[in-house]
């Protein structure tokens, strides 16, 4: 059957993913596909690369015969093209780099989490009041203090003047001591045997909290913005989008996707993989995604062959095709320069740095100035109880 042997061809300039090179030879999946079908139909192409959508819509009637890439649009936009059968689907989501493991200091506090710190602090501290008392001791609160942080780490315990009393509240006390030490113990050695690691946001709901709470950036498309998380019927994605529109954190033609530990860039997924220099196995993607994107052919409605080229994706798809070209392309790009994983540094040295000091010198910083605040109050209380009494004295007078 007839069909013409040149084409006009029209696509968009995403990412430099896209370029192709003076031969026009294109690596990209989407350019293979076109390939595949040049040749099935016998057919010659000339490309043009827009950069902007609108300039595709506005010259899609006259100009062009036939489109090819991710559009992201409306349907209503395209009231004068036909769409071929999908040949791909691609999602849209955010991806950041990998978090890396907890600072080595943290294996000391990780066992417990921040509230149950607190507990285990204001217990201690509201035993060293209660011991005072109960056992008549007339040590000064830091001493008692410190002489049950000191049975806590496996120190002797200094009891005085022992009675049965006594008796009862320092076994209560070592019964304490003894459970909160095995369960330290125990959590312990299970983060020296399996690290964890920094959290990352593994969704768009913990996306929105982390830009929220300024520990986040993120990035994207100006027209994803508007045209889709702007319009979403969720929530959180709306707001996402209104904070991205309200700092301008927009990516401008050609640029890289900005990917660290605290900035991510939202996109098509594929996309994303092939236009960063970073490894796979440093790269996180979200675990859910804002929508799918269909990837088909847009051919204007006054072209003459449209079904022998819908007849032509089908069966491309049908045979495995796409499934081939999209993991030829991947594979190629981890093992050419796009992505240089045997080149990637390997950062798991086990020695200690002046960074992983830093977190117990400020500790001990901190317990050192507790101990000078209650020192000081040991000090003061007293004159302060002998001139109020005093001032009373006068008064009866």
């Amino acid at each position: 059957m007839y069909f013409p042997e040149k084409i006009r061809l029209v696509t968009v300039n995403w990412t430099n993913a896209f370029l192709f090179n003076s031969s026009k030879e294109f690596s990209y999946p989407e350019f293979r596909v076109l390939d595949y079908l040049s040749k099935r139909l016998k057919f010659n192409y000339d490309v043009t690369i827009e950069r902007k959508i609108d300039a595709i819509l506005s010259g899609f009637k006259e100009k062009f015969d036939i489109g090819i890439g991710s559009f992201i649009m409306y349907p209503l936009n395209f009231d004068f093209a036909h769409f071929t059968v999908p040949h791909h689907s691609n999602t849209m989501r955010f991806m950041c780099e990998k978090a890396t493991d907890a600072p080595k200091f943290n294996a000391f506090l990780y066992p417990f989490n921040t509230e149950v710190w607190i507990v285990c602090l204001c217990f201690t501290l509201a035993a060293t009041v209660a011991s005072k008392y109960v056992t008549s001791s007339k040590q000064p609160y830091v001493n008692i203090f410190l002489n049950l942080v000191g049975s806590i780490v496996k120190q002797p315990l200094k009891v005085e003047n022992n009675t049965s009393k006594k008796t009862v509240w320092w076994a209560t006390w070592l019964v304490w001591v003894g459970v909160i030490s095995s369960l330290y113990n125990a959590l312990f050695l299970t983060f020296l045997t399996d690290p964890i690691s920094l959290h990352s946001p593994k969704n768009f709901q913990e996306l929105l909290n982390a830009v929220q709470n300024k520990k986040f950036k993120s990035f994207c498309d100006k027209q994803f913005v508007e045209r889709i998380m702007l319009q979403s019927k969720e929530e959180h994605i709306r707001l996402l989008g209104e904070i991205i529109a309200k700092n301008e954190w927009y990516l401008t033609n050609n640029e890289q996707p900005i990917i660290s530990y605290t900035e991510c860039t939202m996109g098509e997924e594929l996309t994303l993989k092939f236009s960063t220099h970073l490894p796979p196995k440093v790269k996180h993607f979200s675990d859910d995604y804002v929508y799918m994107v269909h990837h088909v052919i847009y051919v204007r409605k006054s072209f003459c062959c449209f079904e022998q080229l819908n007849k032509a994706v089908l069966d491309m798809v049908e045979g495995g095709f796409v499934k081939k070209f999209y993991s030829d392309s991947f594979r190629d790009a981890i093992w050419t320069n796009e992505i240089r994983t045997l080149e990637w540094p390997d950062d798991t040295t086990l020695a200690l740095s002046m960074d992983n000091m830093k977190y117990p010198f400020y500790l001990l910083l901190l317990c050192y100035t507790l101990c000078v605040l209650v020192f000081l109050f040991e000090i003061i209380l007293p004159k302060t109880i002998v001139l109020k009494m005093l001032s009373n004295k006068s008064v009866f007078k």
